[in-house]
């Protein structure tokens, strides 16, 4: 298998032949991929997009966390929207659909953006870790104000550019009469082998491990500070009982977040390389679950935020009865009625029972 069969980190170029199906022909296998790459593409294009919505009508979520979780929640929806294409492509077998120039520029961005969304995701990650480590361990310190949230996003962006910008240069679009793929080549300055091997390298170290060990640094020492020491300068227990309770469940959120990414992106890592730095030959089944794994990890986000945060679970509650108001209707209208069966003492008794009733309600959905 060469080097063009996998692209380094985040395989979304199209190989030499289909990879998910033999001699191009659609298997009921390969249908069945297609429609999970498509459902989880959805789940992450609503899920994400209900994440940005949530976050910017909802007060009590104004915070460094929850606009960084934006910036990852963008992060995953230009990563779906570049890469479910070319997946789908590869799962039937088909040529990479653009040809001549265009076609060109399409294969450089598309590879390109790939890796700068991962790496856009990998250091937010890193960057909520900092806030909310500094948030707890200095909680009268000031870091809050929107400069320095500027600041932050304005870096992860810029590095996030410095790092796909060399695919830009090295993915080339290969055509002929029967077919067309995009590939690496680092020629005519440098090796290619070399120059992929050492930019593996680099991107393991950059987007990988130096984020992940700083995080696992923060969130030890965070977990330690909230679960086995006392908050300093809070006299009143139940005060404080529940600032940690809900610095705890944000933490808790926040872990889940990380090992969900390590998990989705570490077969992948591993497979790339292998197949950069040994003869192994890994089944191309391995590939594809690799492949979905790091697309799916965009569409678990957003539940993961549902199952740990009150504030998320209503914003999603109310999206869902923005969106489908007519069944929730019939629910409320099923309460007035049995609230004016249930109180026949007066018309007024049973219009108040009803304005209740339906308060109640709205409490439950928002």
């Amino acid at each position: 298998m060469n080097n063009s069969t996998v692209s380094q980190s985040l395989s979304i170029d199209y190989p030499e032949k289909g990879f998910m199906t033999t001699s191009g022909v659609v298997t009921p296998l390969a249908v069945f991929k297609v429609i999970s790459a498509v459902l989880v593409a959805m789940l992450s294009l609503v899920g994400n997009t209900i994440v940005i919505y949530v976050v910017f009508t909802t007060k009590k979520l104004h915070a460094n966390t929850y606009f960084l979780i934006v910036n990852m929640s963008i992060s995953d929806l230009l990563y779906t929207a570049v890469a479910i294409e070319p997946f789908i492509a590869g799962i039937l077998g088909r040529p990479f659909p653009f040809r001549g120039s265009w076609g060109r520029c399409i294969c450089k961005f598309v590879n390109a953006m790939g890796f700068g969304m991962i790496t856009s995701s990998v250091l937010t990650l890193a960057a909520i870790a900092y806030d909310r480590f500094f948030a707890i361990v200095f909680p009268l310190k000031n870091f809050k104000n929107k400069t320095y949230l500027k600041w932050i996003v304005a870096s992860i962006w810029l590095c996030s550019t410095l790092v796909m910008s060399p695919m830009m240069y090295a993915m080339r679009l290969h055509e002929d009469s029967n077919t067309s793929y995009c590939y690496e080549d680092w020629s005519p300055y440098f090796d290619t082998d070399t120059a992929s091997k050492t930019y593996t390298v680099l991107l393991f170290v950059i987007i990988y491990s130096i984020p992940f060990m700083t995080m696992f640094i923060f969130y030890s020492l965070m977990s330690y500070i909230l679960w086995f020491r006392k908050i300093p300068g809070i006299s009143d227990e139940m005060t404080r009982q529940r600032i940690v309770s809900g610095r705890r469940k944000v933490v808790r959120m926040l872990i889940f977040i990380v090992l969900c990414f390590i998990l989705c992106w570490l077969p992948l890592q591993i497979s790339t390389f292998s197949v950069h730095f040994s003869d192994a030959e890994l089944p191309f089944e391995f590939f594809f679950a690799c492949e979905f794994l790091i697309r799916a990890n965009g569409a678990i986000n957003p539940m993961i935020y549902v199952v740990f945060n009150d504030s998320f679970r209503r914003g999603f509650k109310r999206v869902l009865y923005m969106c489908c108001p007519s069944k929730l209707t019939v629910r409320i209208h099923v309460s007035g009625k049995t609230n004016l069966l249930s109180h026949t003492s007066s018309k007024q008794s049973n219009q108040t029972s009803s304005n209740q009733g339906l308060l109640g309600f709205r409490e439950t959905v928002v």
